[in-house]
């Protein structure tokens, strides 16, 4: 599921041609979540 997530994120990235805010949001509160396990409201 995250594959196929990020796939389909790297794709509207590439058609965007830029890297959108949500991208940069959802990819530090995954790796902070899975990495600490720790809520972070700070990032």
């Amino acid at each position: 599921f995250t594959h196929l997530g990020s796939s389909a994120i790297e794709l509207l990235v590439d058609m965007l041609g830029g890297e959108p805010p949500q991208r940069r949001r959802l990819t530090p509160r995954l790796v902070v979540r899975r990495s600490t396990a720790v809520p972070r409201t700070d990032s």
